[in-house]
């Protein structure tokens, strides 16, 4: 444990300058492990959390009591009030994919990045993949093989903008933000 946290901290701070950032907070422990990184580097973070409007998630709970702990500024963002459907065409429109699982990750995102008034903004988006525990290995191959499950996994590391990476990156873009992943960053992989 000691080792990868010693990586996800090199890789946070080559990208780390002395400018406040934003982190995409889920309270998770993908964003979790990058919020204590961050702090732990001094730098000057802002959760954003983003909630349906009709729905209070654990997401909500969990990052609203971790920002009380460490005293971290904490802005939960709701979807406005604006068709749903018009939302979502923006979304595709912006990242050029209509993907499912794209569609669902990137309209959370969209509405958090329009919220963040820092230029950089990081996330733990690809830990899940890292450490094996997202939800399409686990429907694929959670009943096969550690070696079968290995090799999965390692095709999925393999591929840097799975799981809504370069969608990410151009939504964020798209509004003037630079986004920071160190779960992808080599030496962490």
């Amino acid at each position: 444990m000691s080792e990868i946290r010693d990586l996800l901290r090199q890789a946070v701070a080559r990208d780390l300058d002395d400018e406040p950032v934003a982190l995409l907070f889920s309270g998770g422990t993908d964003s979790l492990s990058v919020l204590w990184t961050l702090l732990d580097l001094g730098a000057a973070v802002t959760c954003y959390t983003f909630r349906l409007r009709a729905v209070e998630s654990n997401d909500v709970r969990a990052s609203a009591l971790a920002c009380a702990h460490w005293s971290v500024p904490h802005v939960i963002v709701t979807e406005g009030e604006g068709d749903v459907a018009q939302d979502v065409a923006r979304v595709v429109r912006i990242i050029g994919s209509a993907r499912k699982t794209h569609v669902e990750v990137m309209y959370a995102y969209w509405h958090l990045i329009q919220a963040v008034k820092e230029r950089h903004v990081w996330t733990g988006l690809q830990a899940d993949t890292l450490y094996g525990s997202n939800k399409s290995a686990a429907i694929k191959h959670g009943k096969s093989s550690a070696e079968e499950f290995a090799r999965y996994r390692r095709a999925l590391l393999a591929s840097p903008d799975q799981e809504g990476l370069a969608q990410a990156r151009t939504l964020a873009a798209h509004f003037g933000k630079v986004l920071h992943a160190p779960y992808t960053d080599p030496a962490v992989r």
